[in-house]
């Protein structure tokens, strides 16, 4: 995936999990995580020449037949590339009721690079529960 900043997303990934079972040792608690997601995503920079600026607005965990969000990342971030650069960027998010529904989820990630605004998905995968 290039756009005309000749950045490159190399590979994103994601790994979701729901824990309902309280881990021994732990007093039960409603503040407790229960949903958990890890998103990695890397980005290249092919530009030989020039620096880029990467800034990831938003990154979802979606159901991936109904499209409901279960997590989402709260604040943007930035990524500066050197020229022939790649960042690995890895995202752990939480929730406190778990994933609602069955099925497969996926993460979408919206990015910007310049004045570009682009959206990438990852595979659909498995919850892990337990």
């Amino acid at each position: 995936m290039m756009t005309k900043t000749d950045i490159a997303v190399k590979s994103i990934s994601l790994t979701a999990r729901e824990e309902r079972k309280l881990p021994s040792g732990l007093k039960p608690s409603r503040d407790r995580d229960i949903g958990f997601a890890s998103v990695v995503v890397e980005f290249e920079n092919t530009s030989t020449e020039k620096s880029a600026i990467v800034r990831i607005q938003r990154i979802e965990v979606r159901n991936a037949l109904l499209g409901n969000i279960q997590l989402s990342s709260q604040a943007p971030t930035q990524i500066a590339l050197r020229p022939m650069e790649i960042s690995a960027h890895q995202v752990e998010l939480t929730n406190k009721t778990g994933y609602s529904g069955f099925g497969k989820v996926k993460a979408i990630i919206t990015y910007q690079v310049g004045n570009n605004t682009r959206k990438i998905e990852s595979q659909t995968v498995d919850i892990q529960r337990d």
